[in-house]
């Protein structure tokens, strides 16, 4: 047996089991059969990879710079039909994962991209000054947060985080 022979065998038998076992038993398929295929995940693609994924395994291999590229090749030719999600929590989970690996340079990059997608979101702007101030950029760090805190005053951790900078009274 070949491997990939194996682990179609083994997906085929989990995607009869969610559809046989679970689904059927959630009954809202609305007069309709709910089910699971192939193409619930996969999306087209030989491995069902996140777009955090696929940015990881582009900028492991070229760096950063080949990783936001791939991001807009990707929204490029993809955007809309379903395969990836770019919603903000893609890059940010990617975000944080540089982040948390110490690759501030390349964390604050993804950031970035994410708060120049996402400018009507906030927690992109929050996420992008955490990283300006691990990074010791604390002016940068104080405009992120503010900017975060004006899409979404109820952010508590950007009230908290600029009066521990003291740029908030």
């Amino acid at each position: 047996e070949k491997q990939h022979k194996r682990s179609a065998r083994i997906m085929m038998h989990m995607v009869s089991a969610i559809n046989r076992d679970h689904l059927s038993q959630l009954g809202f398929g609305y007069g309709f059969t709910t089910q699971v295929g192939c193409r619930t995940c996969h999306h087209g693609q030989d491995r069902p990879l996140t777009v955090a994924q696929r940015l990881w395994n582009a900028i492991e291999s070229g760096g950063v710079q080949a990783g936001l590229a791939e991001y807009h090749q990707l929204r490029e030719h993809t955007f809309g039909r379903g395969v990836f999600d770019f919603g903000e929590g893609s890059l940010n989970a990617l975000g944080y994962r540089l982040l948390l690996a110490d690759r501030l340079a390349d964390a604050i990059a993804v950031f970035e991209l994410n708060v120049q997608v996402n400018p009507e979101k906030f927690n992109p702007y929050d996420s992008l000054a955490e990283a300006y101030m691990k990074a010791g950029k604390r002016d940068k760090a104080v405009v992120s947060y503010r900017r975060s805190l004006d899409l979404n005053p109820h952010n508590l951790n950007a009230v908290e985080m600029l009066k521990g900078l003291g740029a908030l009274e």
